[in-house]
């Protein structure tokens, strides 16, 4: 493997609730990934980072790598393994800490560099393959954009569009299920419509995707959000409402364009997008509560909560939505700048309501520093560590950061059970007043915000055995039947 160093001088300081604070370390790709984009963040179970790095076709290097950060910045680049020539699919890397897996979705191609399906990739913490199992596209279609997800049993679902030419947009969607060893589980195909789906949740009921479909499944729109049950049957979904919160109709251009979506305890959702070329060259962010059925229930735009209208300068970070491990949300977005010029990124927590708890500002140094994220995964000390580019001048690299902690920490924004022990153990057992615990759940959640276990109370008391979990830091919340956070904090699997 190659070594690259991981520090590098900072030009960057967040500002949260008025009071500076230093990037803890930056890494930008040499000139060797002169070209190179950094995709999906992640942080690794034993501590540290990883991202998936893919070069440009130009760029005189493998297509693609796997980066793993130290939790001191220090860097290790993977080259590509012995595979046919691929790429890393889109973003690229899921963590499933209970196996001590890493799962890479991969694209190989053929000699006119046309995709063939995709590999599964499967392997240990430290980069070694345990399983590549290839699945070929169906006949004579080409994968176009999609996501994948990893399940709380181990599965891993994928959503693609898919072409019949190598021209066209894809006019079919594939959902396949795979098992944590690769195995083909469960596939379902939708025909005839324009389908590009872009991100994938897990529900209760199944999956919601967030598409730019205008036709096809679902009502009209371009920008729309579908449900489906388990088995990839289409439910139902809804269109994302125009500037004034209206629905789409023909010709409009005024919806905004789709970014993210996380789904709410209660069967809602919140999607990021950002309206754009209306009334104005920029564009800004906008971040919409859902219920259930589709009815638009609340809208915040930039930093502040405000009207429909809205305040023109700022773009949703790719993946900038995620969901917290106290039941909260972080929404990161972008201002609009030349890219010869400082750049502003937002990051913002929210409740389920959108009332605004933290807003942090990472800023560039001076008129030629310019970063552009693509990611971003929440750091257990209430800190951020992100991928995307970096703008100097007319270059630009990959660049991933560790953004310093808020000085006020997670703890202080949740609110403690009456107890919780033993801390550290193997098992935990939450204890709350009886007229709390009627019908509260109590979610144990890994580092990257995934729940990996619920359970109700039973009395004052509800227990979670952790016995089949991996050593290491969790967190959890308790929340009522009505999904209202009662108390979180961290636990310490021994």
């Amino acid at each position: 493997m190659l070594r690259k160093a991981g520090m590098a001088l900072c030009y960057f300081m967040i500002v949260a609730l008025g009071k500076s604070q230093q990037v803890e370390w930056s890494y930008s790709g040499d000139t060797s990934l002169y070209f190179s984009t950094l995709y999906w963040p992640n942080l690794r179970p034993d501590g540290g980072y990883l991202a998936s790095l893919q070069n440009s076709p130009t760029a005189n290097t493998d297509s693609s790598y796997v980066l793993i950060f130290s939790e001191e910045g220090d860097a290790e680049l993977f080259p590509t393994w012995t595979l046919p020539p691929w790429i890393i699919f889109r973003y690229g890397i899921l963590v499933d800490p209970l196996q001590e897996r890493y799962h890479f979705l991969a694209a190989p191609y053929d000699s006119s560099s046309n995709p063939q399906g995709t590999y599964l990739v499967t392997t240990d913490l430290d980069l070694d393959q345990i399983s590549t199992t290839l699945h070929p596209n169906p006949p004579n279609t080409r994968a176009d954009i999609g996501d994948f997800i990893g399940l709380q049993n181990g599965d891993v679902v994928t959503v693609m569009g898919l072409r019949y030419s190598q021209t066209g947009t894809p006019t079919s969607m594939i959902f396949q299920r795979f098992s944590s060893d690769g195995l083909l589980l469960n596939s379902r195909m939708y025909e005839n419509g324009l389908f590009l789906p872009h991100q994938m949740v897990e529900t209760d009921e199944g999956f919601m995707v967030l598409f730019i479909a205008e036709s096809g499944l679902g009502p009209y729109g371009g920008p729309k959000v579908l449900r489906f049950d388990t088995d990839f049957n289409y439910v139902d979904g809804f269109g994302l409402p125009d500037i004034s919160g209206n629905g789409p109709v023909p010709g409009q251009d005024s919806i905004p364009k789709d970014k993210g979506i996380v789904a709410l305890p209660d069967g809602g959702c919140l999607v990021s997008g950002e309206y754009f070329g209306f009334f104005t060259t920029n564009s800004y962010p906008v971040l919409l509560k859902y219920a259930q059925d589709g009815t638009l229930l609340d809208t915040l735009s930039g930093a502040s909560r405000i009207g429909p209208q809205g305040n023109f300068g700022g773009a949703s970070v790719f993946l900038g939505l995620k969901p917290l491990a106290d039941g909260n949300f972080l929404w990161v977005y972008e201002e609009v700048q030349n890219t010869s010029v400082q750049s502003v990124n937002h990051f913002v927590t929210v409740d389920a309501d959108l009332n605004i708890l933290r807003h942090s500002i990472l800023y560039g140094a001076d008129d030629t520093t310019h970063v552009t994220l693509n990611g971003v995964a929440p750091t257990l000390d209430g800190g951020f560590f992100v991928t995307g580019l970096h703008f100097y001048g007319p270059n630009y690299n990959a660049w991933a950061a560790k953004l310093s902690g808020s000085s006020i920490s997670v703890q202080e924004h949740s609110r403690s059970p009456l107890a919780l022990f033993p801390n550290p153990g193997v098992t935990c057992t939450v204890v709350l007043p009886s007229e709390k615990a009627q019908n509260a759940v109590l979610t144990l959640s890994d580092a990257q915000g995934r729940a990996i276990q619920r359970t109700t109370f039973f009395g004052e008391r509800a227990t979670i055995d952790g016995s089949s979990l991996a050593s290491g830091i969790y967190l959890y919340r308790v929340t009522n039947k009505e999904g209202s956070l009662l108390g979180s904090g961290k636990w310490v699997r021994e």
